[in-house]
């Protein structure tokens, strides 16, 4: 694969128009990213999400580029389906790193990064699994922020009824506990019905078991 994508780089370098250079980077794109079909794959629930996204990247720079220059290529049709699961799998796999952010407590970090893919993957089939983590993570927030108030609420209550005694010192304890991390882990229960893992079918990754 890598001898190939050099070979096909040297190529486009080389002869940049040349009347085959259509089948250069469509090449290229098939050495760095083909997606997963087969049975075993299907039944491990095996992901390109979550691997090294940087092959997948470079692949739809090719893809893009055959598709923009050589649109009537006899390869453009099947290098736009390409670009339909690239797309997918870079959004799921924000959508991971969101969640796995998630599952550490760190809530703000997982609604940006969620919210990043509402924002930069707006057609792909990632942005129910994103608004999941975001409703998740935006919930054990504004509980967090809430379990705050009426713990002060209820200290002042405490001493108006009590007078001044010393107070205890509480336990710091993560408010959102059914969601905290031991609760769910990073393939957790509570975001089965969301976060599906990649599954390709017809070129698009469909919803998880």
């Amino acid at each position: 694969s890598a001898l190939t994508v050099v070979a096909a780089n040297r190529f486009i370098q080389m002869h940049p128009t040349h009347p085959n250079v259509d089948y250069a980077y469509y090449l290229k794109g098939l050495a760095l990213f083909e997606p997963p079909d087969s049975l075993l794959d299907e039944i491990t629930g095996k992901s390109p999400a979550n691997h090294d996204i940087r092959p997948v990247r470079e692949a739809f720079v090719a893809y893009r580029e055959l598709v923009s220059r050589f649109p009537d290529s006899r390869y453009a049709s099947d290098a736009r389906k390409r670009l339909v699961y690239i797309i997918n799998v870079l959004a799921m796999h924000d959508v991971d790193i969101a969640h796995y952010y998630y599952s550490l407590g760190a809530d703000v970090a997982a609604v940006n990064r969620a919210r990043s893919v509402l924002k930069t993957y707006q057609n792909s089939t990632a942005v129910e699994h994103a608004l999941g983590v975001i409703m998740f993570a935006t919930y054990c927030i504004v509980h967090r922020l809430w379990g705050r108030v009426w713990i002060r609420k209820m200290l002042s209550a405490r001493q108006q009824l009590l007078g001044a005694s010393p107070r205890r010192k509480m336990q710091k304890k993560r408010p959102c506990g059914m969601y905290s991390t031991r609760a769910v882990p990073t393939r957790g229960p509570v975001l089965s019905t969301l976060l599906h893992p990649l599954d390709p079918t017809n070129g698009v990754p469909a919803r998880r078991d």
